[in-house]
């Protein structure tokens, strides 16, 4: 999927998923909205992608 915009948006699309906020908490697509994010060189969003994926399962 490409996603061009807002990357502080996308990132926080990231957020939600990620902590259940307004949506069911889904870890792996909060993961897919920081990529698409970081993907735009989005800094905030490369470091929480970064958090994410050194967590243990």
């Amino acid at each position: 999927m490409t996603v061009i915009g807002c990357q502080r948006g996308i990132k926080l699309l990231g957020n939600m998923y990620a902590s259940g906020r307004g949506v069911a908490e889904d870890i792996v697509e909060g993961v897919k909205w920081y990529s698409l994010s970081a993907e735009q060189d989005f800094e905030p969003a490369q470091s929480s992608l970064g958090k994410r994926k050194t967590l243990p399962d």
